[in-house]
């Protein structure tokens, strides 16, 4: 008789037979309790490493001394080339808002709209105050934050008005 035929033939001895309940316990916690496989040690090196870069970027920033005539003309040029890039991009930002702005202006627009409208104008009347104060590297940081209020701005009504013209071509298909 070979193997096969001895499991086939003893088969229900077996099948009444299962693990010791220490066993499925034991399994049991494994899967509760997941292995670390040392990707927060990773993460801890490369957070070390940039807070180490950040130091020393901050530092420096601190100890170089700004106020030679070259690095002075340097950051003049820099800052008005970036001015003038500023003007460009709020004049064309304003110009489409102000497009936006008339076309919703045929529907019927909620009151929400308005208050982010107006908190956002807020928020950039704040940050070209902040402008005027600002000084180094900050100043960019604070263009940028300029640029992105009016580009959040002409988003909201672009989506607002794409969804208004959607509704208005629904409706005009329902009624066809």
């Amino acid at each position: 008789m070979n193997l096969e035929e001895y499991i086939k033939k003893n088969k229900e001895h077996w099948n009444d037979k299962s693990a010791p309940e220490h066993i499925w316990s034991n399994i049991e916690n494994e899967l509760d309790h997941p292995r670390d496989y040392g990707h927060g040690r990773w993460k801890k090196i490369i957070l070390t490493i940039l807070i180490i870069i950040g130091l020393l970027v901050i530092y420096n920033l601190l100890t170089s001394k700004g106020d030679s005539f070259t690095t002075q003309s340097k950051n003049s040029k820099l800052e008005f080339a970036e001015l003038e890039n500023f003007h460009e991009t709020e004049q064309y930002y304003q110009s489409a808002i102000n497009v936006y702005y008339e076309k919703i202006q045929k529907y019927n627009v909620d009151a929400t709209l308005e208050e982010d409208l107006r908190l956002l104008d807020e928020n950039y009347t704040e940050l070209l105050e902040e402008y005027k104060n600002a000084q180094g590297l900050y100043k960019g940081q604070v263009l940028r934050a300029i640029i992105l209020n009016q580009k959040t701005k002409l988003q909201i009504l672009e989506n607002v008005l794409f969804d208004h013209e959607q509704n208005e071509t629904q409706q005009e298909n329902t009624v066809l």
